[in-house]
């Protein structure tokens, strides 16, 4: 992998752990720490790993080890039995999870994806995390389930991100993102919180269709592009005290509101258009 002879593997199970901080070519990338290439393109389709994979480790002499692949990963309708840590790396081609399933907790913590990040019809059956993540073009989330906590603190997504058709069925956390392009959770699912406290949005910020089957935040975040809550149904408390709207009032037609004394927009600020009133929402009967 070190050399740059691209790997394919299909229909394979790998019983041993997969270490890229094993490769031989690391360098000093800052004190306490190395960094370790992948110079080759890596492909596993329909492949099975029954323990983890490692592209972040910090040894018994607290030296940090990171990992920069070069070319696009591809691991398409894969499932990991182990746990899964890109956490620290830096991915400079195409990242592409498609169709897999994590049996136990995921980490891309501080990920850097330099193209693409598609995370199709994935299933996450325990915690994921992607704070401080960077997203330098389009993501896509689009149809997977969240069984575990996930957590989105922080990310940058530089162009669109695609959430729709998603099922948070645990703790959802995506405060502090920043969405410079547009970012969509139409027909999304959240079962417990979701939380996008302190959250700048760009572009389109769409939230259509969605569930919000228990408490939701969207404090003092900024939206600057068309904000649309269309049809979503809020079956409890509603947070959008001190936002900005510089577009205007978000579109909440035919939004239900379970209990509209359980919805909050104090100092919330609108530009172009009058404020955004409790009446606006309709409520369930």
């Amino acid at each position: 992998m070190s050399q740059g002879k691209n790997v394919f593997y299909k229909d394979k199970t790998f019983d041993n752990k997969l270490d890229f901080t094993s490769l031989k070519n690391a360098y000093c990338d800052s004190e306490n720490s190395l960094r370790h290439e992948v110079n080759s393109s890596l492909t596993f389709v329909n492949c099975v790993f029954k323990s983890d994979i490692i592209a972040f480790l910090q040894d018994e002499k607290k030296m940090r080890h990171f990992v920069t692949f070069h070319k696009n990963i591809t691991f398409l309708n894969c499932r990991f039995e182990g746990e899964v840590n890109f956490r620290n790396t830096k991915v400079n081609g195409l990242v592409n999870f498609n169709g897999c399933e994590f049996d136990k907790k995921a980490s891309f913590e501080n990920t850097f994806c330099g193209d693409m990040a598609m995370f199709q019809k994935c299933i996450f059956y325990d915690e994921l995390r992607f704070q401080n993540a960077i997203f330098s073009h389009n993501c896509n989330f689009m149809d997977t389930q969240f069984e575990g906590v996930s957590s989105f603190q922080q990310a940058i997504f530089r162009q669109d991100a695609q959430f729709g058709v998603t099922k948070f069925l645990k703790y959802a956390d995506f405060s502090g993102i920043t969405a410079n392009a547009n970012l969509f959770f139409n027909y999304a699912e959240f079962t417990k919180q979701a939380i996008f406290n302190n959250a700048a949005f760009h572009g389109r910020a769409e939230f259509m269709n969605v569930q919000f089957k228990h408490y939701a935040e969207m404090k003092r975040s900024v939206f600057y592009g068309q904000t649309r809550f269309v049809k979503s149904n809020f079956a409890d408390v509603f947070l959008l005290d001190e936002s900005r709207f510089l577009l205007g009032k978000p579109d909440v037609k035919k939004v239900v509101i379970v209990e509209k004394e359980k919805v909050s927009i104090e100092k919330t600020q609108y530009f172009s258009t009058e404020a955004l009133l409790e009446n606006d929402f309709l409520e369930e009967k």
